[in-house]
């Protein structure tokens, strides 16, 4: 059974229980809690969190923490672990996907970093948000603006108008996923722009190419809900490049009728 997500909350105290697959031991011997302990105590110091109390059983361990913070924007940057560290380029985590979230603040690296940087600062300005807080049901039903109801889905988080716009661009199955493959949309899409699905994962810049590559994108990404990654791979491009040629696809399907006929 899962348990219940912990409270976020600064100075909280947090009962942290680490126990092993199939109550196997997580120790064999005092090596291994010397090493446990180096280890927790080398953390302990570089995250800022306290540690007031501890013990070590053969096959689980407990932990009494209290998490630290960083104090400004300037320390988040270099911040060792979280994941804003690496898209500023202080860190490195090989398997973050980086491309996909700066390619939605710009399209050079530094402009992308100012941007994503100035949206991470004033997001911490706000304080806690109470519509990013919680299960959608309990954040936004029967609440908000001159006691209004409000659109929720508890796959969600957002303000119920946020997730109004994600349903009404059908980004998100009311009932069943989508069985359209990205296979089947590339050739569909090929199809409509009068080129083959090895045309648009050649090197090219053919108008009909760009544009299918541009729709495809913005179809398989941003409204059927497929990684940057999977789409990419289907198009023989980079995931940035998936972003930017989502925002291209978008601008395409919003001004041919014809488009918004084939892929409702």
């Amino acid at each position: 059974m899962p348990r219940t997500a912990r409270i976020d909350h600064l100075d909280l105290l947090q009962h942290v229980m680490v126990r092993g697959i199939e109550k196997k031991p997580i120790f064999h011997d005092h090596a291994d809690r010397i090493a446990f302990l180096q280890r927790m105590n080398l953390l302990l110091g570089e995250t800022g969190t306290e540690c007031l109390a501890w013990s070590l059983m053969r096959n689980h361990s407990h932990l009494l923490l209290r998490a630290g913070a960083v104090g400004d924007m300037a320390a988040l940057d270099s911040y060792p672990w979280s994941g804003h560290a690496v898209l500023m380029g202080t860190q490195d985590l090989t398997g973050q996907n980086t491309d996909e979230v700066l390619g939605r603040f710009g399209g050079s690296l530094r402009t992308a970093r100012t941007a994503y940087r100035q949206f991470v600062s004033i997001g911490a300005g706000q304080g806690e948000r109470e519509e990013l807080c919680g299960g959608g049901l309990r954040r936004v039903m029967m609440t908000g603006v001159e006691d209004k109801p409000q659109m929720y889905d508890e796959r969600v988080l957002g303000s119920g108008e946020f997730v109004q716009g994600l349903l009404d661009e059908s980004r998100i199955s009311s009932s069943e996923p989508s069985i359209l493959t990205l296979e089947i949309l590339a050739e569909k899409v090929a199809e409509v722009f009068g080129v083959t699905v090895e045309d648009i994962r050649q090197p090219g810049r053919r108008n009909a190419v760009t544009d299918a590559r541009s729709l495809i994108s913005y179809l398989g990404f941003r409204r059927m809900g497929y990684s940057g990654e999977a789409v990419a791979r289907i198009l023989g491009i980079t995931r940035s490049g998936v972003c930017r040629r989502s925002a291209a696809g978008e601008d395409l399907y919003r001004t041919d009728d014809s488009l918004r006929e084939l892929f409702p």
